[in-house]
């Protein structure tokens, strides 16, 4: 006897959208931290002040890079909730 054949799931645009922002904004935490611990992985050769100069760039870099990141995120998960909430009174 034949199985009959699965239903297709069907996810809206928008609210699938809307996960996969959140998604980012859950994993982008994780990213920074990963990004931030990477001059620990530089290999050091005695006290050479050009190795820690860049390494501060590049922490500085990675930060405003962050926030950057972060504020566009916000910007795109909040403009895609509904401008007025519905009506529950009924």
């Amino acid at each position: 006897m034949a199985r009959p054949p699965n239903p297709v799931t069907f996810l809206a645009r928008d609210s699938y959208r809307q996960r996969r922002l959140r998604d980012v904004a859950w994993v982008l935490p994780v990213a920074g931290a990963v990004l931030v611990s990477v001059p620990l992985l530089w290999p050091r050769t005695g006290t050479d002040l050009h190795q820690t100069s860049g390494a501060l760039t590049y922490l500085f870099s990675v930060w405003f890079g962050l926030i950057l990141f972060a504020a566009l995120l916000a910007r795109l998960v909040r403009a895609d909730r509904p401008a007025t909430p519905p009506d529950d009174k009924a």
